[in-house]
């Protein structure tokens, strides 16, 4: 056996069946790495919202400090602020955790769904979030995603199983 290396495998030769190579249908590290921001983007925005259930007290303190509510009336705000918060995390959650699936699967119109679903999770974050570390880490997440969803990688691997 040779030391020479197969470019078709980047792996030594070997006889075939018996290499440690990926199978070709195996999807490109871009394409899973993609699938793993978008995990953890949904997995973060279940976790922030849980986190701010717990600092409720912290957040109506906040809106009544900041003026945005009378007293009196922050303690139903702040309930239905985080009910609207969890809300939409959980959704963005179950959508952006179902078509990173789909995409891994080899559903090039994944990216189209995810694209969309990150633009107004993004715009929404930018509107209404503030400049907080969340929102800072959302939005790297997001932009990550997107470029590793769209890399010429995961295209010609996507166009691939098309064809095939």
């Amino acid at each position: 056996m040779s030391d020479t290396v197969d470019p078709d495998n980047a792996a030594p030769d070997e006889p075939e069946g018996t290499g440690d190579a990926e199978p070709a249908e195996d999807a490109p590290l871009a394409l899973r790495g993609a699938v793993g921001v978008w995990l953890a983007l949904a997995i973060f925005g279940l976790a922030n919202a849980g986190y701010l259930w717990l600092l409720r007290d912290s957040v109506r303190r906040l809106l009544i400090e900041q003026q945005h509510v009378r007293p009196d009336d922050a303690p139903g705000l702040t309930h239905q602020l985080l009910v609207d918060n969890t809300v939409t995390a959980v959704l963005l959650a179950v959508v952006y955790a179902a078509l990173a699936v789909l995409l891994r699967t080899g559903r090039s119109w994944a990216r189209l769904g995810l694209t969309a679903v990150a633009g107004l999770h993004l715009a929404l974050t930018l509107v209404a979030g503030g400049r907080t570390v969340q929102n800072v880490l959302v939005a790297v997440l997001i932009l990550a995603g997107l470029l590793l969803t769209w890399r010429g990688t995961t295209s010609r691997w996507l166009a691939e199983r098309r064809a095939g």
